[in-house]
C-alpha cells in the first residue's frame, strides 16, 4: 500500500517569522504534541484508515530511527516495512512536518497550536512529552510495530524459498492472524476446515 505524501509547504511561514534554530524547536515542540495526541486519535477512531496508519507509522519510524535497512517480513509487517522505505532519505525535520500535519488534520488542539505558530502568535513553544509512546518503537501504533530483528535473515531465506505455494499462503496467513492477535479466526478455520493442525 502506498503512504500518502503530504505537503509542508505551511511551514514555509516559520521561515520568515524565525531562525533556523528557532524553527527547529517549534517544530520538534509541535512533534512532540503530536506523538501525544496520536494513541487518542487512534483509540477514538479518528485515524482509522490503513493509509493513513501506515504513513503516520513510517514518519514515526523515520524520525526515531531513519532508513529501514531490514529484511521485508510478510503480512503486516510487509505493509509497515514497506511503508517505512517509501520514506527512505527523507530528512528528520521533514518527517517531522509532515507527521505534525497529518495528526493536526485530526486534532482540533494540535490544530489550534499550529495555526497559532505558522501566524506568529506564538513565538516560544518548549513542549515535552508527556508519556512514553516517543520512547518506545512504532509510537502509536507501538504495542504492533516493533522492528524486526532477525539474525537468523539467510536462514529464513532459504527455509522461505523451500515452501510451496500452499505452504507460503499459509505462513502468511499464520503471520497476519499472529500480527492481529486473532486466534478466533484460526480456531474458526480448523473447525471449517480451512486449514489443518
Amino acid at each position: 500500500m502506498q503512504i500518502e505524501h503530504i505537503s509542508t509547504t505551511p511551514f514555509s511561514a516559520l521561515k520568515q517569522l524565525h531562525n533556523s534554530a528557532d524553527q527547529n524547536k517549534l517544530i520538534s515542540s509541535l512533534y512532540s504534541m503530536a506523538v501525544d495526541e496520536a494513541p487518542k486519535l487512534v483509540a477514538e477512531g479518528r485515524i482509522r484508515t490503513s493509509k493513513e496508519k501506515l504513513t503516520m507509522y513510517s514518519l514515526y519510524k523515520q524520525v526515531e530511527e531513519g532508513d529501514y535497512d531490514d529484511e521485508v517480513g510478510s503480512g503486516m509487517q510487509r505493509e509497515k516495512a514497506f511503508a517505512w522505505k517509501q520514506q527512505k532519505g527523507k530528512f528528520s525535520i521533514q518527517c517531522k512536518k509532515e507527521y505534525i500535519l497529518l495528526i493536526a488534520r485530526k486534532s482540533s488542539t494540535l490544530r489550534k497550536t499550529l495555526d497559532s505558530v505558522l501566524a506568529g502568535t506564538i513565538q516560544e513553544l518548549n513542549y515535552k512529552s508527556k508519556s512514553n509512546v516517543a520512547t518506545s518503537t512504532g509510537g502509536a501504533l507501538a504495542k504492533s510495530v516493533p522492528k524486526p530483528k532477525d539474525v537468523h535473515v539467510e536462514e529464513n531465506k532459504k527455509f522461505v524459498a523451500g515452501l510451496n505455494k500452499r505452504e507460503l499462503g499459509l505462513k502468511d496467513l499464520y503471520e497476519e492472524i499472529r500480527m492481529n492477535k486473532d486466534s478466533e479466526r484460526l480456531i474458526t478455520m480448523v473447525k471449517e476446515g480451512e486449514i489443518s493442525p
